[in-house]
């Protein structure tokens, strides 16, 4: 199941403007919802996949004594099924979990077998289902547990997987050349006092790389340098945003790719309004990128709900202008005289979602970003 099946994106028209946490902002395709519910709680993955019923707009599927999911592929003809061989003995009593057949109930006999109707794809049926239902024995409630376990996450650090522009994660990259300049690895959700295991593989086991860990503010909470392969751990006292970045041990080095495998366990609850930090590297002059303006360019607080500030490090400024341009390039507000001392930008005004900023200096054209909450 993709992001898309699941989420009605397109609903509202606001692709990139809706808040995730909004339900609303946010619906969902109450078809693949409900699914997924029956899913989890009649526990499809316990039952052998047994195939009961072939027809020419008929197929009945059974999660051996967990469920029987049955779909239609008439357009407006209910089918109706009889004497379905099941797992369960006689007189257990079946519901649709899925609601289409509404509060109506059947039960197994006959040495296991039923009889059951399946909806059309019309949405006619109860609940507006298409197409399918799910038998399962009644009384069943809600009774998933999501448990947390310890994920795995790998990097490849090359020059063809990282990107440092203001736009992006600004994640990943090979390590530069006779330069001390971090690469960030990525960003993982830890829960306290619970290990987090690192595995570095370099392709030159004989230069020294220096490994940090940062907390939720971008803060270095513990570091490791040396040459080789590097196992190395540490024990978060916080849940919440860890990132992990990575760079030559000396300023006179070549550069290399690496490969960096993390091993982690995630809270079973995370705090969606927590900020989520870059921690971005800073770029020297040996290992600017092309957009070396853009990476000056210091927006804040990003995100924001009222007002931004706006810094470029090294250049004193005369009055200038600032435009606010949105994702699809129109510029919505243009802040004329405009200089870092006179004090913050008002985008109370603006929508949510993201926006470039171009600003002009005396030495070229600045530009990043900041998302609008």
């Amino acid at each position: 199941v993709y992001f898309e099946d699941l989420f009605n994106i397109g609903y509202n028209s606001n692709r990139f403007t809706h808040d995730p946490s909004n339900t609303t902002e946010l619906p969902v395709f109450s078809d693949l919802e409900n699914l997924i519910w029956c899913h989890q709680n009649l526990r499809f993955k316990e039952g052998a996949y047994l195939v009961r019923w072939q027809a020419g707009d008929a197929l009945v599927i059974e999660r051996e004594a967990k469920a029987l999911i049955a779909v239609n592929d008439n357009w407006s003809s209910w089918q109706n099924l009889s004497n379905v061989q099941t797992s369960w003995p006689d007189g257990t009593v079946l519901k649709d979990y899925s609601g289409a057949n509404g509060t109506t109930t059947v039960t197994v006999s006959n040495g296991g077998k039923v009889s059951i109707s399946v909806p059309p794809c019309d949405g006619t049926a109860g609940a507006g289902r298409r197409g399918y239902c799910v038998w399962a024995p009644q009384g069943i409630s809600e009774n998933y547990v999501l448990t947390s376990n310890r994920i795995t996450q790998e990097w490849e650090m090359e020059d063809d997987l990282g990107d440092n522009h203001p736009l992006s994660l600004q994640q990943g990259g090979r390590l530069p050349d006779n330069s001390e300049d971090c690469r960030v690895v990525g960003k993982i959700y830890v829960e306290s006092g619970q290990q987090m295991n690192l595995e570095l593989y370099p392709a030159d086991p004989t230069l020294p790389i220096t490994v940090q860990y940062l907390n939720a503010d971008c803060g270095i909470i513990d570091s490791v340098s040396m040459s080789g392969t590097i196992l190395d751990s540490i024990v978060p006292n916080y849940s919440g945003w860890l990132t992990v970045r990575i760079k030559n041990a000396t300023g006179n080095q070549l550069g290399q790719k690496c490969w960096v495998k993390l091993n982690y366990k995630a809270p079973e609850t995370v705090n969606t309004s927590e900020t989520k930090n870059k921690c971005a590297c800073t770029t020297s002059a040996s290992s600017l990128y092309e957009n070396e303006l853009a990476q000056q360019l210091i927006v804040y607080p990003n995100p924001a709900n009222d007002f931004i500030k706006v810094e470029v490090p090294n250049e004193q400024f005369s009055l200038c202008s600032i435009k606010i341009i949105n994702t699809d390039g129109k510029i919505v507000q243009i802040i004329e005289d405009f200089s870092p001392e006179s004090g913050s930008i008002d985008i109370s005004s603006l929508a949510k979602g993201w926006y470039n900023l171009e600003l002009g200096g005396q030495n070229g054209t600045y530009r990043s970003f900041f998302v609008k909450e």
